[in-house]
């Protein structure tokens, strides 16, 4: 770990949770100790993925107008958005709408079951890296603002039915925000450490 005031490289073992770390050169704090428990991240992981999985399988928003009944689903966003000649908006929409969150979360809970097991290998070190820098990459959240200001939009002009699949997106959103302020990454680091 680098330290934040002088940037002398330290490297820091678990603590006991009474202690604290301090930099050797400049007296920096640098780290507490504390015993965190891995099973609500990994909780919360396992339900973020299931409601992952059912805001795509339901319409996000039902469309009637003039008779006619249209279904907004997330897969149906990518082909309308290839159809209207914007194939490289329909990618970055696959990216990290469709892609990101499962592989983020796929890999999280490989690394907590890892890490709560205390028989670590050096592939658990690496997803865990990589995990760490694929989790910007969802964009849920901008994708449901920005179905909600389609929702707003289009409620002058036709009858729109918000479906299951938009409150299951939000609740996926508000478990995403939960997860990430309950992960500790040197608490994993630490529990990935002691199992080699």
């Amino acid at each position: 770990m680098a330290c934040p005031e002088c940037d002398l490289l330290q490297r820091i073992g678990s603590l006991p949770k009474e202690e604290t770390a301090v930099c050797l050169r400049c007296g920096a704090f640098l780290r507490r100790g504390a015993h965190e428990s891995l099973d609500i991240p990994l909780t919360i992981s396992f339900v973020a993925l299931l409601l992952f999985g059912a805001a795509n399988a339901f319409p996000l928003l039902v469309l009637q107008l003039h008779g006619s009944v249209q279904l907004a689903t997330i897969p149906g966003c990518v082909n309308a958005l290839v159809s209207l000649g914007w194939p490289w908006l329909a990618a970055i929409l696959i990216t990290t709408v469709v892609l990101a969150p499962p592989v983020y979360l796929g890999g999280l809970i490989y690394v907590l079951i890892q890490a709560r097991r205390k028989h670590t290998t050096r592939w658990a070190m690496r997803i865990f890296r990589i995990v760490l820098e694929f989790q910007p990459w969802g964009m849920t959240e901008v994708f449901l603002l920005g179905i909600l200001v389609a929702y707003v939009r289009l409620n002058d002009m036709a009858i729109v039915i918000p479906g299951a699949s938009l409150y299951a997106l939000a609740a996926f959103t508000v478990a995403m925000a939960t997860l990430i302020t309950s992960l500790d990454p040197r608490a994993v680091w630490d529990a990935l450490e002691g199992g080699l």
